[in-house]
């Protein structure tokens, strides 16, 4: 069943009602491999912030898929056209119907209809006995009667309007065999109903798939559960096979709108979306270039749209936060209200230590995923960090992996500084690379963290090598390097946020990119101090 839902502007009060009234509880199933990925991925928990992605790269292709009926858009547009062309009402009721018809090879089955009807029309007005008055006065007077006894068959044909008009065709034929030369010569139209449809295909491809496919990049979606921690389906789809995470978020403590918050409506029957869903009402024929006329877009219609899926996935309890802003641009939406987060049973050892470095130092409760031994059921059990085993040999291997992805991350600050310096020195600004480079530093500035975190470990573990040994090289120039980098960072960002205001005064940036490039900004310096507050191991001191 497709219950149809009315969506109206975002009220936080209402959609947080909605939301308490379901537990307020949302989770949000991650995969985890040993990948850049899933320290990104973690490095979001540690920032109170979910990503939010556009349609065109959901799981399901359905959802990012333009989704409508071929033949209900084609006579949107027709009519549309046909709105722009001064003519009776009945002329373009017909040419609609022919036009569409052709254009979905059932215009043989339409002629077939037509004559049909008028058989039954002629049989009418013999057995009703008024066969001494015109065909056409017969039809008026009797038109909702006809209307009412016309076969199933017709009536699935025809719908009372398209009846009427197609009667009036028939009393203007006569006698002349019906056939779409004889209805199109009559209509002195031949022409133009090729000139329609070739328009019409025109519009389609060319106007209504391309308004979609900007609208969808529009939109970004971030998706959540509400079936709880132990939804196996979503253990095995989206958590890598039981070797993720799930994340608990409260959504009960939401005090600011984050975006369009609502359940996703499961359901067999597919939502579509028009020319006038998206704001397009209508187009003015006599313009140059065949100028659109806009309208306000129809907001219900799109949520229909954005948060239909098909029944099959109905075990996954999906709501939905949407938000629209501009064109393929990313979204991080503020959420720091984690609850826990639970640890599936396969889960790669490098990734459970980041989990648990995140964890701790964020107090979120950390449980381990627990499968029942006589049932298939899912129990979970808080891991104590303190009673945590530990191994010298994986903490090395887990370092190394840091190690790798901090030095791919420093290559990549290289090289969008090389970019905006080459730029500047052309006059010029290269605000990608000044974008990318914030990034790839709050990139570094993680890796840095972790792996002090992680060294810090490995001393009080083997102290007592440390104590006897001296520290190595390769590990002082580690600490040497780690410290000058967030030194060089703390320095360099002391002004960062009078530069970004500078440049979106200037206009090199659009409003939402400097938003963005000021939380980058605070990222880095919230980083740096946390790194200076997380102490090295004091057998470290040199």
């Amino acid at each position: 069943m497709n219950t149809k839902t009315e969506y109206s502007a975002p009220n936080l009060l209402d959609m947080k009602k909605s939301i308490i009234d379901i537990g307020g509880m949302f989770y949000q199933y991650r995969p985890c491999r040993r990948n850049a990925a899933t320290i990104y991925d973690i490095e979001n928990i540690r920032h109170g912030v979910v990503y939010a992605q556009t349609p065109l790269n959901m799981n399901d292709p359905f959802d990012s898929m333009m989704g409508f009926s071929a033949e209900d858009i084609y006579n949107e547009i027709v009519t549309m056209l046909l709105n722009a062309i001064e003519m009776d009402e009945n002329t373009k009721t017909i040419i609609s119907f022919l036009l569409c018809h052709r254009a979905f090879g059932k215009l043989a089955e339409l002629i077939t209809s037509v004559k049909d009807l008028k058989s039954y029309l002629v049989s009418r007005q013999r057995e009703m006995h008024q066969m001494g008055i015109p065909f056409q006065m017969f039809v008026s007077q009797n038109a909702k009667r006809l209307y009412s006894k016309l076969p199933k068959n017709l009536k699935n044909a025809f719908i009372y309007k398209v009846f009427l008009a197609f009667a009036w065709i028939i009393g203007q034929l006569g006698d002349i065999e019906i056939s779409e030369e004889s209805i199109t010569d009559l209509l002195q139209m031949e022409g133009m109903l090729d000139e329609l449809h070739a328009k019409a295909e025109e519009i389609q491809e060319k106007v209504y798939q391309p308004a979609v496919r900007e609208f969808l990049s529009k939109v970004t979606i971030s998706c959540f559960s509400a079936s709880g921690w132990n939804n196996q389906l979503m253990w095995a789809h989206y958590a890598n096979s039981y070797s993720g995470l799930c994340i608990e978020y409260d959504f009960s403590k939401m005090s600011s709108f984050v975006g369009f918050v609502y359940p996703v409506i499961y359901t067999e029957k597919r939502p579509t979306l028009s020319l006038e869903d998206l704001g397009i009402a209508g187009i003015d024929i006599n313009a140059e270039d065949d100028k659109l006329i806009h309208c306000e877009t129809n907001l219900s219609n799109i949520f229909q749209y954005l948060l239909s899926k098909n029944t099959c996935w109905n075990y996954e309890d999906e709501w939905r936060i949407i938000n629209i802003g501009e064109p393929n641009t990313p979204l991080f939406i503020d959420l720091p209200f984690i609850c826990s987060i639970t640890i599936g049973t396969n889960i790669d050892e490098m990734c459970k230590r980041l989990v648990l470095d995140v964890c701790r130092s964020q107090n979120i409760t950390c449980y381990q995923l627990v499968l029942d031994k006589t049932s298939f059921m899912l129990h979970r059990e808080i891991i104590d960090f303190n009673s945590l085993s530990y191994n010298t040999a994986d903490e090395i291997d887990y370092l190394s992996f840091l190690s790798e992805h901090f030095s791919n991350s420093s290559r990549m600050l290289v090289k969008d500084s090389e970019s905006i310096m080459s730029a500047l020195k052309d006059n010029k600004f290269e605000g990608t690379a000044f974008h990318d480079s914030l990034a790839n530093a709050v990139d570094l500035l993680c890796d840095a963290y972790y792996i002090k975190t992680g060294i810090n470990r490995v001393c009080e573990n083997n102290i007592d090598d440390f104590q006897v040994e001296e520290i190595p090289d390769e590990l002082k120039d580690t600490i040497t390097g780690i410290n000058e980098m967030v030194k060089a960072f703390h320095d360099s960002t002391k002004d960062l946020n009078a530069t970004v205001f500078s440049l979106a005064l200037k206009g090199v940036f659009s409003a939402n990119r400097a938003r963005e490039l000021l939380k980058l900004a605070r990222g880095i310096q919230e980083l740096t101090t946390k790194i200076d507050e997380h102490p090295w191991h004091p057998l470290l001191a040199f």
